[in-house]
């Protein structure tokens, strides 16, 4: 037991020098402001900065999109846009209307016929959950439970 007090007293003393933890990750939210054929779902969290969406989905076809700027921040209003260009093709604007930057993805293809209509929309980013602090702490007093030795072994029998 004193062997692994130690180990106890500097985490505790680690815990408690920590910063403040803030997420991170964020879950993009796109909403339409028209009556949109399709809105873009993003199906994966995506970062700040320079945050990428590796796996957004468009009309059921998967565009790469990265908004460039440093600037760009979770708490920004940013507007989306799609422009028609020829039957099954169009350009995806993404832009953050707090600083004016703007990234699109020209041409988005292998959209279906449907795809023919401007559509319009907003983007706001929600933080992902993290695990409660309670949970984390049932977890961590069960790993102390199951690392410490078993009461019931009978002691050796000296001879």
């Amino acid at each position: 037991m004193r062997k692994s007090l130690w180990i106890i007293l500097v985490g505790m003393i680690l815990a408690v020098g920590a910063p403040v933890a803030h997420a991170d990750s964020y879950t993009a939210e796109f909403m339409c402001t028209g009556t949109c054929a399709s809105v873009p779902t993003e199906s994966s969290p995506v970062t700040f900065p320079a945050p990428d969406f590796p796996a957004l989905s468009f009309f059921d076809v998967f565009v790469d999109i990265q908004l460039p700027g440093l600037s760009d921040a979770p708490g920004n209003s940013y507007t989306w846009t799609f422009y028609p260009a020829v039957p099954g093709s169009g350009i995806l604007v993404i832009t953050d209307t707090t600083t004016g930057d703007s990234e699109n993805v020209d041409p988005v293809t292998g959209l279906p016929m449907n795809a023919n209509s401007m559509e319009t929309g907003t983007l706001t980013f929600v933080a992902t959950p993290e695990p409660g602090s309670a949970a984390l702490m049932l977890l961590g007093v069960g790993l102390v439970f199951l690392m410490r030795k078993p009461l019931g072994l009978p002691l050796p029998q000296a001879t």
